[in-house]
């Protein structure tokens, strides 16, 4: 007789992950988190207008209502998020220098309802 095979659980992708505090946001793909020190965070997969880099008012108005929706997603969910920091190449420590784009950390954050922000 087989040993019965145990299910699986779902393996994170690598990265660095952990529990974080949202203090602002600064636009629709971009929060301010508190993790062991304030972070800025581009959130991946998350296109919005901008709000701060452009002189298009159009895009700086639906940037500023997609900010609006980021933070009445925030309040409905709360500030506690969960932030996974993903490696910058294959090596099993994750390169963060290789993970910056204009002063931001790009990352994949999650509300404390397990819904993905993209």
């Amino acid at each position: 007789m087989s040993k019965p095979r145990r299910k699986s659980k779902p393996v994170p992708p690598l990265g660095w992950t952990t529990r974080g505090l949202v203090t602002r946001t600064k636009d629709a793909d971009t929060i301010v988190v508190v993790v062991a020190r304030l972070v800025t965070l581009r959130i991946l997969d998350n296109w919005a207008p901008e709000v701060h880099e452009t002189a298009i008012p159009g895009e700086k108005r639906k940037g500023f209502k997609a900010k609006d929706f980021l933070d009445e997603l925030l309040a409905e969910h709360g500030d506690e998020v969960t932030v996974q920091i993903p490696p910058g190449d294959t090596s099993l420590v994750p390169d963060v220098a290789k993970t910056q784009t204009l002063g931001r950390q790009l990352s994949r954050v999650w509300l404390s309802n397990g819904a993905e922000i993209a």
